[in-house]
């Protein structure tokens, strides 16, 4: 095989790695981790109660949801770099709209935009784009890729509070919604494409063809075992595990939202309450690889148990930031920490749904060819 080949498409799998590294420091990160910065000075300036701000983020998640099951149709039949582009735009755009408008209603369009560009720009494009541009050393090029939202979070927050204090919420929003655009819109249109054949290049580890057998063997052996997707739907186990994701998930967004907000109605200044977000948004980067060792090493209850205690421990030294800082370092440390489980989790549900729909794909179209070929020759 052609070394050189088998370098140039190493160099370019990493390069779509850095650009979904980006994707989620800038959008994950400030989406997610960055959004209770603007809670407080949004509601004083807006004359709005903190309800009608925090529902932005309810409105960016509840479109969110359709619009993943939208983007996965589209994914499956088109290459994945205009339509994750222009979901990089559409979350600029509308953070823009967010500096720049004070109507409620332009607001929840603004939001309602966010959300579409949420669910075209990570989880499910990662999962994609990885799971195409690498076979070997696919776990860790989707940990850098992820790891991108906990580094963001944790600049960003530093960055847009400064901002903030300095020139306004209207020119941190501006800003960033700017830098998506300029940043994201050209490194997706650059490196990110489905897979490297149509850009006759090799999957990261294609040229080891022993490994290659190897894993097509295993996973043929996974695809007899496990069966036609609506069968998996069928089964307790997924309805019990969507359930425990969805308890982990919830609460995540919510504390994250609100901390800033809370700390600063206990009296912390902005700057510190911030910098308690941030100490959150942080300890999830190493959170994420001790996650999963407890995955590789313990019983999965076990792990999953430890991680639940962690947020639930951290939840209950939030009760007690008001009596001093240490509560609210522990509430920060403790709560990122066991929260990289979620963040996890709903990344491998991703997956393994994408997988588990190829297989019964696969699994499918099989049958019928066994089914026309046994009536041929009846």
């Amino acid at each position: 095989m052609d070394i050189n080949l088998v370098k140039k498409s190493r160099r370019r799998a990493w390069l779509v790695v850095t650009a979904g590294f980006f994707t989620y420091f800038f959008i994950y990160g400030s989406a997610f981790n960055c959004f209770g910065l603007f809670l407080t000075p949004m509601t004083e300036t807006l004359g709005v109660s903190r309800t009608i701000i925090s529902s932005l983020f309810t409105i960016e998640l509840l479109v969110a949801i359709p619009g993943a099951l939208i983007f996965g149709r589209i994914a499956d039949k088109r290459d994945l770099k205009w339509p994750m582009a222009i979901c990089c735009a559409l979350v600029g755009i509308g953070y823009i709209m967010y500096a720049t408008v004070t109507s409620v209603a332009l607001l929840y369009i603004a939001a309602g935009l966010i959300g579409i560009g949420i669910a075209g720009t990570i989880q499910i494009p990662a999962a994609i784009f990885i799971d195409g541009w690498f076979i070997k050393r696919k776990g860790f090029a989707m940990g850098v890729t992820m790891v991108g939202s906990g580094v963001g979070g944790t600049i960003l927050s530093q960055v847009l509070t400064r901002v903030i204090q300095s020139s306004g919420w209207e020119a941190a929003y501006f800003g960033l919604g700017a830098a998506i655009i300029v940043i994201t819109v050209p490194l997706t249109l650059a490196f990110v494409t489905k897979t490297p054949h149509t850009k006759n290049m090799l999957r990261y580890g294609e040229e080891d063809e022993a490994y290659i057998e190897k894993l097509k063997a295993s996973e043929y052996a996974a695809s007899e075992k496990e069966g036609d997707i609506r069968e998996i739907m069928r089964k307790p186990e997924f309805w019990v595990l969507f359930i425990g994701v969805f308890c982990f998930m919830l609460p995540m967004g919510a504390i994250k939202g609100h901390v800033v907000a809370y700390l600063g109605d206990l009296g912390y200044s902005p700057q510190l309450a911030a910098n308690i977000l941030t100490i959150m948004v942080f300890t999830v980067i190493p959170g994420k690889p001790c996650t999963g060792i407890f995955y590789d090493k313990l019983d999965s209850r076990i792990a999953t148990a430890i991680c639940g205690v962690c947020m639930a421990g951290g939840l209950f030294f939030s009760l007690g930031a008001g009596a001093g800082i240490i509560f609210a370092i522990a509430f920060a440390a403790i709560y990122g920490f066991g929260s990289a489980l979620a963040l996890l989790l709903s990344a491998i549900i991703i997956a393994i749904g994408y997988l588990a729909c190829i297989i019964a794909l696969t699994m499918s179209k099989r049958r019928k060819r066994q089914s026309r070929k046994h009536n041929f020759c009846n």
